[in-house]
């Protein structure tokens, strides 16, 4: 089963936060049947992501900002953007409208792989301090694909 990876970066902002989320993820990761972990390789729960996964020795895909795909078995290759990357000059709002588009695409594949492959399922941490709410935005879309969809909100 594939495990997609979506979390509030503002979980880093908190010490204790961080810890919360690192307990989620590791609990998530420990199910037998989690065979490969895939993220958007954004700092926060992505990152966390990435090294517990690799510590347990599971396979990691992230759809990363420049537009690649990074797969511990298949390398690099390019995702099917069909949107265009903004500039390094870009305005907030077209880096936003872009890292929304790679988190359809991304949940998107999993719904495909899972499909095919034995399942698949989101695990959405939550901040309800954040002022985006792209892993909330990840979630619904995982859901419209009839993925499972667990979300897990800190509480302080």
């Amino acid at each position: 089963m594939i495990l997609l990876v979506t979390g509030n970066r503002a979980l880093g902002d908190r010490p204790e936060a961080a810890l919360w989320a690192r307990r989620r993820l590791a609990e998530a990761m420990a199910d037998d049947q989690v065979t490969a972990v895939v993220h958007g390789g954004a700092r926060g729960p992505d990152s966390w992501a990435q090294d517990q996964a690799r510590a347990i020795g599971l396979r990691c895909i992230v759809f990363d900002g420049t537009g690649m795909v990074i797969d511990d078995l298949c390398g690099e290759r390019a995702w099917d953007v069909r949107a265009e990357r903004p500039t390094q000059d870009s305005r907030p709002v077209q880096w936003a409208a872009w890292y929304l588009h790679r988190d359809r695409v991304m949940a998107l594949w999993v719904a495909r792989v899972a499909a095919r492959a034995g399942g698949g399922r989101v695990l959405c941490l939550r901040a309800p301090w954040s002022r985006t709410n792209g892993a909330g935005y990840t979630a619904d879309r995982a859901r419209a694909l009839g993925l499972d969809v667990v979300e897990r909100v800190y509480q302080s």
